[in-house]
């Protein structure tokens, strides 16, 4: 939910106010959109090998959390508290005066 709330914050639906964005701008927006695609599938193919052993309970919630809650304890927590700070950011910064 937090995140829905983020990307609605970060839309800004209200195309009134702010004028249209420049060639330039949205140009460089797809060119580091392509550049984050080709890095995304150059790890994805790097990280694939044929000869893996195959771990039946790697995608177990239960090992999940048990990752999650130990190995990875303090970026989840700080994620959840910047996901948080963000909300509140939204929520004020969409708040009309009264």
């Amino acid at each position: 939910m937090v995140l829905f709330l983020t990307v609605l914050m970060y839309l800004n639906l209200n195309k009134t106010i702010e004028a249209s964005k420049p060639l330039l701008i949205k140009i460089a927006a797809m060119v580091s959109g392509g550049l984050l695609f080709l890095v995304l599938l150059a790890s994805l193919k790097s990280g694939l090998s044929i000869s893996a052993p195959v771990n039946h309970e790697a995608g177990l919630i239960k090992n999940l959390g048990k990752t999650l809650f130990s190995e990875y304890l303090f970026p989840f927590e700080a994620t959840a508290v910047l996901f948080l700070s963000t909300m509140a950011g939204a929520i004020t910064l969409t708040k009309k005066n009264s």
